[in-house]
């Protein structure tokens, strides 16, 4: 039987980058410093003056050299511990399973089948990308028991052979077949070379950069059929700003990296134009909600700082509105200029049975999954997206909790976004040239409407019992008077305060009422669009729900990933003849569960037997 070809040799120990010796004693001692600086801040003020009046008892030059001989003796102990820690840290590819060592006097030995591998992911900051090394994150399939495999400080050229490695051992195991050692790699020597039979060219297109090669999407060449890929499709990408003006910074491999390694061609690729790059920043749920925060934040801090003084009080009267307003302009500017840096360079692609995200001009970030880990397809649109056309696309998937505090975000989601801002019209060409396997899924314009009673439930429910804006403007409301009494009660303010004060609290309470209708009135549109939007349908392969008001969500679901499903009533429901239905999944480090509610009961059982 044929074998796999792999590149790093099986028992041999491979130590991770020796850049770990003294680039964590680097960050740990900046750490420290930065502590003990922060810790006796006004001792080291007092000390700044008394030098600079000539009253210290002390040479100055004798507290400079304690502090450069301390600092130094501390990095020193450092880079013993990390030099231990060093020599005491490797993985090793065995027959059946990566196996990685760590700890000097706790001694740390984590097994890992290459049947349970779930993606091999890659994470690397500013610095490391500068020596070009990055940390490799190995995650299982076990549910919540996952844990994730970080081997930290690896050079880019091993990363990659290690990501060839493990799917190829992988799928060695799973046919039964062997492994065939095709090329000595050294880990110590800078730019190793590439195994025989290997591309190194460089308009290979490695984890952390390198241009897309010829005939990818993007390059206006039709790409070259490859036996046992997916089919090749031209996509629309065309690159932004961020792309062209910085890409060297994505592709710095630093005087570590090694040469670009990839055994597989990559079939398609998609990337973020100048104008989905700009919207999906200042768009972000995040961008909105620190802005939010700063509004909130601001508000709360001219109306503290009413009692300070009298004519700080008028003049906060006057400016409280501007405050509030540029506190939540600054948030928003501030966290959507992070988000754009986050997703600069952004790339998704098709690569042999694997879907790759790779991201990021600061904090580099490189996540995969199989296409058969897929667990949901989830297309969701806010309602800014909505408005213009635009949706975003993630998949579910199986996530893992890791030991380590500085575990990196995308390991442990929930779902990986393959594209945070992608025109609608443009989604079911992304999805055949990423998921060719999903070719039967059922279409949208196929489904079915829930029950006509699902419009007053959802009246009731959603502008009432659930109306968030309700009850919260309600407890700002509450909390504003209690300080109205308070002062009145109190009397340690003065009379022009007081006025002050009463006047801005009376127009807080009008606008937090006219807030309060205006959103009931928005959720109440909100529950007419989903009566009228959502709906559900399936064929023999997939389940697809849909929730749709004026933000959107939309489930495509296989069914071999379904882990449980079933239906619910309450008394009311069970009054009306409808039904919730639910379908679970394994998604995220336990589970996750997708619903409908209010479906037509003969539907639902319909749904139970289709499980069957």
């Amino acid at each position: 039987m044929a074998g796999f070809p792999v590149t790093l040799q099986t028992g041999k120990r491979y130590q991770v980058d020796k850049s770990y010796i003294w680039l964590g004693p680097l960050a740990a001692l900046v750490a420290v410093v930065a502590v003990a600086v922060v810790g006796n801040i006004d001792d080291l003020v007092k000390l700044y003056f008394l030098a600079q009046d000539g009253r210290l008892s002390v040479s100055l030059f004798l507290i400079v050299a304690i502090a450069v001989v301390s600092v130094a003796a501390i990095f020193g102990l450092l880079l013993l511990i990390y030099w231990l820690s060093w020599r005491n840290m490797f993985y090793v590819f065995d027959e059946r399973e990566l196996s990685f060592y760590s700890g000097v006097i706790v001694k740390k030995k984590v097994h890992l089948p290459y049947e349970r591998i779930q993606s091999v992911n890659q994470r690397a900051s500013i610095l490391q990308r500068i020596i070009g090394v990055c940390t490799v994150v190995i995650d299982s399939a076990g549910g919540s028991s996952n844990k994730g495999v970080r081997i930290p400080y690896v050079r880019l050229a091993a990363a990659e052979r290690i990501r060839n490695d493990v799917f190829a051992r992988k799928a060695a195991v799973a046919a039964g077949a062997s492994v065939e050692y095709i090329g000595e790699v050294a880990a110590d020597v800078m730019g190793a070379p590439v195994a025989p039979g290997m591309s190194s060219a460089p308009g290979t297109s490695g984890a952390f950069g390198g241009p897309a090669a010829p005939g990818v999407a993007g390059s206006g060449v039709m790409p070259q059929p490859v036996a046992g890929a997916a089919p090749q499709v031209a996509a629309p990408y065309a690159p932004n700003t961020l792309d062209s003006e910085l890409d060297g910074v994505a592709r710095w491999r630093g005087i570590y990296g090694g040469s670009s390694f990839e055994n597989e061609p990559v079939s398609y690729e998609f990337g973020l134009s100048n104008k989905q790059l700009l919207l999906a920043s200042i768009l972000h749920p995040g961008s909105l909600v620190m802005g939010l925060v700063g509004a909130v934040t601001m508000l709360f801090v001219t109306s503290g700082l009413f009692f300070v003084d009298d004519f700080l009080s008028t003049v906060l009267l006057a400016i409280s509105l501007p405050l509030i307003i540029g506190g939540a302009i600054v948030a928003w500017i501030a966290t959507s200029a992070g988000l754009m840096l986050s997703y600069g360079n952004f790339k998704v692609r098709r690569r042999g049975s694997r879907v790759e995200v790779e991201r990021g001009l600061i904090t580099r970030t490189f996540s995969g999954i199989d296409v058969s880990r897929i667990q949901s397809v989830e297309v969701r649109q806010s309602f800014f997206k909505r408005l213009m056309g635009y949706c975003e696309l993630s998949f579910g998937r199986i996530a893992v909790q890791s030991n380590e505090s500085s575990s990196n975000n995308n390991a442990s989601a929930q779902y990986l976004v393959i594209h945070p801002f992608l025109e609608v019209k443009l989604l079911n060409e992304l999805l055949d040239g990423l998921l060719p396997e999903f070719a039967d899924r059922p279409r949208m314009d196929a489904r079915k409407p829930v029950a006509p009673v699902a419009l007053r439930r959802a009246l009731l429910r959603q502008c009432l019992w659930t109306n968030w804006a309700l009850w919260c403007g309600i407890v700002c409301i509450i909390v504003l008077c209690l300080m109205v009494f308070g002062a009145l009660e109190g009397g340690i303010v003065s009379l022009s305060m007081l006025m002050s004060f009463q006047f801005f609290a009376r127009a807080a309470i009008v606008v937090l009422c006219v807030a309060i209708v205006a959103c009931t009135v928005i959720i109440g549109v909100n529950a007419v669009y989903w009566a009228r939007n959502a709906g559900y349908v399936w064929n023999h392969r997939y389940l697809l729900l849909h929730n749709g008001g004026l933000a959107t969500s939309t489930s495509l679901i296989p069914r071999q990933k379904i882990q449980s499903g079933h239906t619910r009533t309450n008394p009311f429901q069970r009054h009306w003849g409808i039904a919730t239905i639910v379908a679970t999944t394994a998604a995220g480090t336990r589970s996750t569960s997708v619903r409908l509610i209010d479906v037509p009961q003969a539907d639902a059982e319909a749904y139970l037997d289709w499980l069957q």
